[in-house]
């Protein structure tokens, strides 16, 4: 089976001498009979009473038919990859904004880190002058206690020296408290700063992966315009040939009648002829 690319319906192809008809010649295609003037009976015998430029312009018809009905398949073809190119590209952009989306993720994420690691550096410098002071106010109080142990006695200790004895006692037990704490907190803050780098390179990745999806998009979106400007290329050769089938139809209706006007006159010639012969 096959479509008649005249009345778009599909019909059992027949052969006869000269070409293959699509039309079935039990129930003949509408259009064409319009346009070559065939009877119900198949173009076959109506070719017998027709002159050469008639045939040779049904062979032209049949030509331009051909090239109708293949333009029609190729549009047909042309329209399926134009709908699987934009379920590509929109398969591909959904990608992208996930894709996106997850890299805006990754760099708030790496911007909390960020501030968190601002904030425990500050800390650290913060525990650090403590530190410092501690450490001044140790050394002064040893410089106090030495003093006093050379001006006096070492079993003739006032009661104040013991009071800077037990402070400076807390003020060391404070001191490994801070220690541990800035170590604990310098431990945190490298693995921070290891995550930050792990997502630095996951955002990279993703930033890498984003611009192949990008460039996939801009080639589907490129292959999308040349398939459109094919279709209305094609379109345009299409009304030029349907254009082209119309001006032969009008010519072969001329003809048509041009040839019935001809045949009328060479009957009333072979009536008058034999009225003047007269009888035998």
């Amino acid at each position: 089976m096959r479509t008649c690319p005249l009345c778009r319906q599909v019909k059992r192809p027949y052969r006869d001498a000269r070409r293959i008809y699509v039309d079935d010649p039990e129930t003949p295609c509408p259009t064409r009979l319009i346009l070559t003037g065939d009877p119900v009976s198949g173009p076959a015998t109506a070719s017998t009473s027709r002159s050469s430029d008639d045939r040779a312009d049904d062979a032209n018809i049949e030509l331009l038919l051909g090239r109708l009905d293949d333009i029609c398949r190729q549009k047909e073809s042309s329209d399926l990859a134009t709908v699987t190119a934009q379920e590509m590209s929109r398969s591909i952009y959904g990608l992208f904004v996930a894709e996106k989306e997850r890299a805006d993720e990754l760099a708030a994420d790496r911007a909390e880190s960020q501030r968190e690691i601002d904030l425990l550096r500050t800390h650290c410098e913060e525990l650090a002058a403590q530190f410092q002071s501690a450490l001044q106010t140790i050394n002064r109080l040893e410089n106090t206690i030495h003093g006093t142990s050379n001006a006096g006695s070492n079993s003739t200790r006032d009661e104040g020296v013991e009071l800077e004895i037990s402070a400076i006692e807390r003020l060391t037990g404070k001191l490994e408290l801070k220690k541990s704490r800035i170590r604990r907190l310098q431990a945190e803050k490298s693995q921070l700063e290891f995550d930050l780098g792990d997502r630095q390179d996951q955002i990279e990745r993703l930033e890498s992966k984003l611009e192949r999806k990008r460039h996939r998009v801009v080639q589907q979106h490129n292959m999308i315009a040349n398939i459109q400007a094919a279709l209305e290329d094609r379109d345009t050769q299409i009304q030029l040939l349907q254009q082209e089938l119309v001006r032969k139809t009008r010519k072969l209706d001329l003809q048509r009648d041009k040839s019935k006007e001809l045949r009328h006159e060479i009957r009333n010639q072979q009536r008058e002829l034999s009225m003047l012969k007269g009888p035998p």
